[in-house]
């Protein structure tokens, strides 16, 4: 592995998204997954953050966690929360609702 890849962040905002959260989770995994000792490093991570759902997204963001506790790389889900706080080293930084369309090619 390469120990200059740089880590990757992504922070991924969640808000009354029970319909679409566990695709979305299990979409950034692979993703990520496959990108791991390729382009970016092995502490690179996935953070998921309920600001209050009032459906089951916390719920079900609760049990991916408890699914995949096993995992090379880490997944952190939070709940409540009004801000995010960069930390850690990551070179870039990027933000998007979690049912935005994609940007266009």
């Amino acid at each position: 592995m390469n120990d200059t890849l740089p880590s990757l962040c992504v922070v991924v905002p969640c808000y009354n998204e029970e319909a679409i959260i566990e695709r979305t989770f299990l979409q950034l995994q692979k993703k990520l997954k496959g990108m791991i000792g390729k382009s970016i490093a092995l502490d690179s991570k996935l953070i998921f953050v309920d600001d209050g759902s009032k459906d089951r997204t916390w719920e079900l963001l609760s049990s991916f966690s408890s699914k995949n506790a096993s995992k090379s790389h880490d997944t952190a889900f939070s709940n409540h929360s009004n801000q995010i706080n960069q930390t850690g080293n990551t070179e870039s930084k990027s933000a998007r609702e979690i049912d935005a369309p994609p940007p266009p090619h």
